[in-house]
C-alpha cells in the first residue's frame, strides 16, 4: 500500500506595519485566523508566536503550502527582523 501524500491547504501571510507585525492564516475561502504583536517584540517573539498560532489552529508546518510576506507600508527593518 502506498502512503498517501499530504497536500498543503493553507498559507501564511506575514505583514509589518508601522506599529505591529501580523500573521494571517488563509485557506481557499479566505482568512481563517490572524494574530497581531507589537513590532518592537517582532524579532524576539516571532517563532514563539508562530508556533502558538499554528497550535491554536491545530495545524503543523506540513499543512502550509507557502508563506507570503507583505513589503509595506511598514519599515523595511521591521519586516527584515521578523523574517
Amino acid at each position: 500500500m502506498q502512503k498517501q501524500k499530504l497536500i498543503p491547504k493553507f498559507f501564511l501571510v506575514v505583514q509589518a506595519t508601522y506599529d505591529n507585525f501580523e500573521i494571517g492564516l488563509f485557506d481557499h475561502t479566505g482568512c481563517v485566523d490572524m494574530v497581531k504583536e507589537d513590532k518592537m517584540l517582532a524579532s524576539k517573539n516571532f517563532i514563539l508566536l508562530l508556533e502558538s498560532f499554528l497550535r491554536r489552529n491545530q495545524i503543523s508546518l506540513e499543512n502550509i503550502a507557502f508563506i507570503a510576506v507583505n513589503q509595506g507600508p511598514g519599515l523595511f527593518s521591521a519586516l527584515r527582523s521578523i523574517i
